[in-house]
């Protein structure tokens, strides 16, 4: 039995780095935002970006475990209470620089020198504490737990050959650092469903030839038993544009690769993400493997998925993408949304 035939809905709220924390921990503008966005045909709320360490995190608002459980229990319970699975996607930024408030594009072979600095044994301790978040997260009753392996993310990075020029032995072998992880997150939370978000394409190289690598990868990781392995493409610093698909690029920009994987690894639970702002006509005919993360229409108004599956288009508070729902590049300290009546700036 695959993980969706016991998940709610394959409809799930896309892992989002809200800034709603105070020194790592959950605020109450989370629990809100969460319990907003639970039940209502959403299968799995998902807790976006949470930090492997302090040192490790994105941006001074970020989330991260703390030996305090009461903020973190009490997140997952108003998730249950509410009718949806609680997720976590636990992610790792190792930089010496803070995250930037620009939209620029940075220089890969900047970012290759510092992947290629950063110390064997520092690598090691980090696989250490993917499995103590993990076994934190299980402990506080997440039922998934996402591992962020896209985006320019530390375990992205290291699958990228482009990227990866190490001379140790995660560069000889760039599944490594992720295969750790996964062994690690498997024994630290046995109980909790385990998935892995990687990206399609980091757009460094063709898209042939970056796809070429990561159905090789993605084929690797279903071989490893992980239970979900979530679609996206694009790394922060090169190809935002990637992560944030424009209006033109169409309905569920990755779909295609999706309903690709879902039909040759037919055991294996598959999710896309990436411009889901309807969803797909006849889903009764979508296989049965294949769900699908939702961002930015479910910021714009928490009860897009319930609206869609009655067929009550006409009353969705719409996303439409005026972009302020990415606040850090805005100088914002945390999510918000115009058209949301939950997130609208200066709340």
């Amino acid at each position: 039995m695959t993980l969706l035939r016991r998940v709610p809905s394959r409809y799930f709220l896309a892992p989002i780095n809200t800034g709603f924390a105070v020194r790592g921990a959950p605020t109450d503008r989370l629990v809100a935002f969460h319990r907003n966005r639970s039940g209502h045909g959403i299968g799995i709320s998902y807790v976006g970006n949470v930090a492997v360490g302090t040192q490790y995190a994105t941006n001074e608002r970020t989330l991260v475990f703390s030996e305090e459980r009461v903020e973190w229990e009490r997140l997952v319970r108003t998730i249950h209470a509410a009718g949806s699975w609680a997720g976590v996607q636990v992610a790792c930024r190792a930089s010496t620089e803070a995250a930037s408030r620009q939209w620029r594009s940075a220089d890969l072979a900047e970012l290759r020198w510092a992947f290629e600095r950063i110390a064997t044994d520092e690598l090691d301790a980090i696989v250490g504490l993917f499995g103590s978040s993990a076994r934190f997260a299980s402990d506080a009753g997440f039922d998934v737990i996402q591992l962020h392996a896209a985006h320019g993310y530390l375990l992205s990075q290291a699958l990228n050959p482009w990227l990866n020029i190490r001379r140790d032995e995660y560069g000889a072998r760039p599944m490594l650092l992720l295969e750790r992880v996964i062994e690690a997150v498997r024994e630290a939370a046995p109980h909790c469903a385990l998935d892995v978000r990687m990206s399609l394409s980091d757009g460094v190289a063709t898209e042939e030839e970056e796809w070429g690598i990561r159905e090789q990868q993605i084929a690797s990781v279903v071989e490893m038993g992980v239970d979900m392995v979530s679609l996206s493409s694009g790394m922060y610093e090169i190809s935002r544009h990637l992560i944030y698909p424009s209006r033109a690029q169409g309905l569920a920009a990755y779909l295609p690769y999706g309903l690709y994987l879902a039909g040759r690894h037919v055991r294996m639970a598959w999710n896309v993400a990436g411009n889901v702002w309807q969803l797909p006509e006849a889903p009764e005919v979508l296989p049965e493997n294949l769900s699908f993360s939702i961002g930015r229409p479910l910021i714009a108004d928490p009860l897009f998925i319930e609206k869609e599956l009655r067929g009550e288009r006409s009353s969705i508070r719409a996303c439409d993408f005026n972009g302020a729902c990415h606040y850090y590049t805005r100088g914002e300290p945390h999510l918000v949304c115009p058209v949301s009546e939950d997130l609208r700036p200066g709340w």
